[in-house]
């Protein structure tokens, strides 16, 4: 499942970067890496997949990111809330979070 799959039960807008809608809240994500996992007759054959998964929001944000988490979680990521940091440029609280599935086959 793709990261992006993975998210829209959240019901926030989802977009990798750069987000262009018009949305008060909203989620973005990138890719950060990939790393071999297992290794069979010489070759990958699964990987594990890390993203970054970005909350920005102007309002408070405990539910939003609750409804994150619980959606990466039910598709198998493993989900690390990293840290929080104000942007006084757009007047948005940005939550930073790294999201790993492992042990897909290996596919970007």
């Amino acid at each position: 499942m793709s990261i992006e799959d993975a998210l829209r039960p959240t019901g926030l807008p989802v977009s990798g970067l750069p987000y262009e809608g018009r949305a008060d809240t909203y989620v973005t994500y990138q890719l950060i890496g990939q790393l071999s996992t297992i290794y069979a007759e010489g070759r990958e054959a699964a990987t594990a997949v890390q993203h970054s998964v970005d909350l920005w929001t102007g309002v408070s944000y405990q539910n939003d990111l609750r409804r994150i988490k619980a959606a990466l979680e039910a598709a198998g990521y493993i989900v690390q809330v990293e840290t929080e940091d104000y942007d006084a440029d757009i007047g948005r609280t940005h939550v930073m979070m790294t999201a790993t599935l492992e042990g897909v086959p290996w596919q970007l």
